[in-house]
């Protein structure tokens, strides 16, 4: 499998465990649906697959008109389960084990041991691990070997959630703080000092 593919699911898998949903029930039992009644209340719900527009936005978005997930090309939109199995590379017995309650169409021959059998009631955690131990035991990858792949996807992902416009305003009142420190207002043009951040240029 090349990399990319297992960092794009491990980067979905950690969105699941740690991510900040962007529907308000996670569903396994559905690609992306809504109002949806639950015990807690209404509100969209969806399943990891429902999650992909939402972590890899560049690449995915959700049908204008029937509103189911898929990769996107111009006017032209891709079904679900293709879009799975092209975005993550997998074969669709993968993408059953990996994203579809039940498995029923499965034969139980053919699940493999580390599988754990997954209900429409299942946890985003519990589809998380799933996709950890497919990681493991089918691409010979653990999780910990996707450290540095989690931590830019973390960044990235605060960005989506507090906004760019938040990140910026930060920067720019550490820049203030630490020119203040130096003696410097870094925000005046011909300070005798010049405060220098990693990024800049004398451009």
């Amino acid at each position: 499998m090349n990399t990319i593919y297992a960092e794009r699911l491990a980067i979905l898998a950690d969105h699941l465990e740690h991510g900040q949903l962007g529907h308000s029930f996670f569903n396994f039992g559905a690609w992306n649906v809504g109002p949806a009644v639950t015990p807690s209340g209404c509100g969209t719900a969806g399943c990891a697959i429902g999650e992909c527009p939402i972590v890899f936005p560049e690449e995915w978005s959700f049908h204008p008109k029937t509103l189911a997930p898929g990769l996107h090309e111009e006017k032209q939109y891709f079904t679900p389960e293709t879009s799975g199995c092209l975005f993550f590379s997998l074969t669709e017995i993968e993408f059953g084990l990996l994203f579809m309650p039940y498995a029923d169409d499965l034969d139980k021959s053919e699940w493999p041991d580390w599988y754990e059998r997954l209900t429409a009631e299942a946890t985003r955690e519990q589809v998380a691990e799933n996709i950890w131990k497919f990681l493991e035991h089918e691409r010979g990858r653990s999780k910990a070997s996707f450290s540095a792949t989690l931590q830019a996807a973390a960044i990235s992902r605060k960005v989506r959630e507090v906004g760019p416009d938040t990140i910026t305003s930060q920067i720019n009142s550490f820049r203030s703080t630490v020119g203040r420190l130096m003696g410097v207002d870094p925000a005046l043009p011909g300070s005798e000092r010049t405060v220098y951040f990693k990024g800049d240029s004398d451009e």
